[in-house]
């Protein structure tokens, strides 16, 4: 400790191991304009704590304990009032309410995820294979929120639409929004042009947990149909002979497909790198 007029001060070493607060931190807050020391030496810069200072260390430890940054504690320490404090701990909980519902959206994201890779591990262990019959399941979907994309697209069954899928993904990040389900492909200009390499309309969909409020150009309804469907196991580029017999299947049972045709990637290049474990659901809307 060093006397200067009437004041008590003292030097950095001796501020550090009273407030067990490193020397270095305590450059750092000087650097940062966080807590300035009171007297820097021009001739050895040496510096110089007052003992007012010392409770605004307190204060800054104080609210570092509840989670503020040193960047919220800089805004902070220009009005250092309890209204200041007020107005800056009304704003944290905001934040850390925001924080939470990402996490809990998170949360339940990664459960559909994981969800649907124990439903594609059943089918596998239950040794699924794709057989010469069908099973077809007619039923209606229910109504989801997705994130979409439509334009005409180069459909090659040998690929999923990677770069369309990494525009979505790129979307939801943007938004902070997070996935719900698989993505979802709804073929406006013809499912079968995808084994003929044509260009076609195709949009392109991922499910979401939409957020109170939320609104986007992107955003949109999707599901409420009434339609048959069948998975098919293995790779895109054999899922015609899939196609075939479930068109067959709603002919011999007398269902008029009334739509265009949807896949569901239930199991794709996003879990798994493994081409003989992609598993897709192939559905048609059918006139009730």
């Amino acid at each position: 400790m060093k006397m200067i007029g009437t004041g008590k001060f003292y030097s950095i070493g001796e501020i550090s191991e009273i407030t067990n607060i490193s020397i270095s931190t305590l450059r750092f807050y000087d650097r940062k304009n966080i807590l300035v020391p009171a007297i820097r030496s021009s001739s050895s810069g040496y510096r110089y704590y007052s003992e007012k200072q010392m409770d605004e260390l307190h204060n800054i430890k104080y609210l570092q304990s509840f989670g503020f940054s040193l960047e919220e504690i800089r805004l902070y320490r220009q009005n250092p009032t309890s209204e200041g404090m007020e107005r800056q701990v009304s704003e944290k909980i905001r934040s850390v309410k925001s924080e939470i519902q990402n996490l809990e959206n998170r949360l339940h994201s990664m459960e559909f995820l994981l969800n649907r890779l124990q439903q594609s591990k059943n089918l596998r262990d239950n040794g699924f294979q794709q057989p010469d019959a069908i099973s077809v399941e007619v039923t209606t979907l229910k109504k989801i929120w997705v994130i979409s994309t439509r334009r005409r697209h180069k459909l090659d069954a040998n690929l999923l639409f990677s770069d369309r899928c990494l525009e979505l993904q790129a979307i939801l990040n943007r938004e902070n929004l997070f996935p719900a389900g698989p993505y979802i492909a709804v073929f406006h200009g013809g499912y079968e042009k995808q084994f003929t390499k044509e260009t076609a309309e195709l949009e392109l969909c991922i499910p979401i947990i939409k957020p109170e409020g939320y609104s986007s150009r992107n955003l949109r309804q999707f599901g409420g149909d009434m339609v048959i469907s069948t998975m098919h196991h293995g790779h895109y580029r054999d899922m015609k002979k899939t196609y075939d017999m479930l068109i067959r299947w709603a002919e011999e049972h007398a269902f008029e497909i009334a739509g265009p045709a949807y896949e569901y990637y239930f199991c794709d290049l996003g879990t798994t790198l493994d081409e003989s474990e992609y598993l897709t659901k192939i559905c048609f809307p059918i006139k009730a």
